[in-house]
């Protein structure tokens, strides 16, 4: 919606946030955990079609010239205002990039790394060398590896010292673990989820361009969410209400 609001307006439209008092669940199916990790998915699936966004603001780009340079547009800027809107919209072709191609080539990138490794460990002889060529052509990605990962551990430990003291407790009530132990919990569940995290995340993403350039309509699936407890007779009458718990 924003990108269409985008367009019409020639790059006038701004988004701004509202700061709410309100918490968006992840998905989850409760009691099931294999129920949560399909839930998950079904969201990733859904997020991923975002791609058609490509597709969508470079299909409007000549209805909006063709508008702008009629006689229709006098009252707005004509070509003026297409050329500030085009410009303008090299910041939201930035951001789809960056949030489904990027994600979506590193991903297939290391899962194809990794299978090209082993195949050339099966394969070559061992006079020719292959740990050498992976020590010289993997200087690069350590470095790059050991900053994301220095600065994963810095974000997360700001976050959670943030959460500790603005958040916590008029979100989760009492703590049933310490603060180190919660941040040592959820960095464990990274580091053993991440890659296949990242490599599902990949497959969304394919998936998705290939749909865009294979179907004119999606269909949208909405993951399950956590649903609030339904007030009882003992709550209602004794004036309790159970969202201001």
């Amino acid at each position: 919606m924003g990108i269409k609001c985008f367009l019409m307006t020639l790059g006038k439209t701004t988004v701004e946030p509202v700061m709410t008092p309100m918490m968006n669940y992840v998905p989850e199916e409760e009691g099931d955990w294999w129920g949560t990790c399909m839930a998950r998915w079904v969201q990733l699936k859904r997020h991923a079609l975002g791609f058609s966004d490509f597709s969508y603001y470079f299909m409007m780009l000549p209805l909006v010239f063709s508008y702008s340079s009629s006689s229709v547009s006098r009252n707005t800027e004509g070509l003026q205002g297409f050329w500030r809107m085009l410009s303008y919209g090299t910041t939201l072709l930035i951001r789809l990039v960056n949030v489904h191609v990027l994600i979506g080539v590193l991903s297939t990138y290391g899962a194809m790394e990794a299978m090209l490794k082993l195949i050339i460990k099966l394969c070559f002889r061992g006079d020719r060398l292959p740990d050498l060529l992976f020590l010289q052509v993997g200087v690069f990605p350590k470095y790059l590896m050991i900053v994301t990962i220095f600065f994963t551990i810095l974000v997360s430990a700001v976050f959670f010292v943030t959460y500790e003291v603005l958040l916590k407790k008029r979100v989760e009530g009492h703590a049933q673990y310490s603060l180190c132990v919660h941040w040592l919990k959820n960095l464990i569940g990274l580091a053993l989820g991440s890659p296949v995290y990242f490599v599902m995340l990949g497959y969304a993403i394919w998936r998705a361009a290939l749909m865009v350039l294979t179907q004119r309509s999606f269909e949208y699936h909405v993951a399950p969410k956590p649903k609030q407890a339904e007030p009882t007779q003992s709550s209602l009458a004794g004036g309790h209400d159970p969202k201001m718990a």
